[in-house]
C-alpha cells in the first residue's frame, strides 16, 4: 500500500493524461498545461540549511553552499526506493534554475542529491552546457554517482 501511494503521489501530476507519463513531465510551471498548474503544490521545494543534512550525507555535501533546495511534500512523504531515481530530473531542473544543490532527503540512509559541478573542467557541449553530479544513497549505500551534462 505504501509503494502504491508513493507512485500515486507522482502520477497525480498528470490527471489530464489518465495519470500516465507518456512523455517527460516538465517541472517549470510555465510549461505546464493550465489544468496541471493547480496541482503544482505536489512539487514543493524549500530552502534548507545544508548543515541539516551534513551528519547523514557527510562527504557528499563537502564544499556545498550554506543552503540546499529540498524537495518536500507528498513526493517526499510517500517516497520509496524507486522514487530516489525518479525524482532526479526534478532535482536537476531545480539545481539548474536555482543554482543551488537540490536534494530529496527521505532519511539518513535514503536520499538523492544533485550538485552543480563548478570546477570548470567540463566535456559538456554548447547545447548541454550544465554539468551536475547525481548521487543516490539507498539503505545507507551509494547506488549512483554520475556526472551528467544537461
Amino acid at each position: 500500500k505504501e509503494k502504491t501511494m508513493a507512485c500515486a503521489a507522482c502520477h497525480q501530476l498528470v490527471p489530464e493524461r489518465d495519470y500516465i507519463f507518456s512523455r517527460p513531465y516538465h517541472y517549470m510551471a510555465s510549461a505546464l498545461p493550465l489544468a496541471a498548474k493547480t496541482r503544482s503544490e505536489l512539487i514543493v521545494f524549500r530552502p534548507r540549511k545544508a548543515s541539516d543534512f551534513r551528519e547523514a550525507a557527510g562527504d557528499e555535501l563537502k564544499g556545498s553552499g550554506p543552503w540546499l533546495e529540498s524537495l518536500e511534500g507528498q513526493l517526499k512523504d510517500r517516497s520509496f526506493s524507486g522514487t530516489l531515481d525518479e525524482v532526479v530530473p526534478l532535482l536537476l531542473e531545480r539545481n539548474r534554475l536555482m543554482r543551488k544543490d537540490a536534494v530529496l532527503f527521505v532519511n539518513g540512509k535514503n536520499f538523492s542529491l544533485v550538485r552543480a559541478m563548478k570546477d570548470g573542467k567540463t566535456a559538456c557541449s554548447e547545447l548541454k552546457p550544465h554539468r551536475s553530479r547525481v548521487v543516490i544513497y539507498f539503505n545507507g549505500g551509494k547506488v549512483r554517482d554520475t556526472e551528467l551534462c544537461h
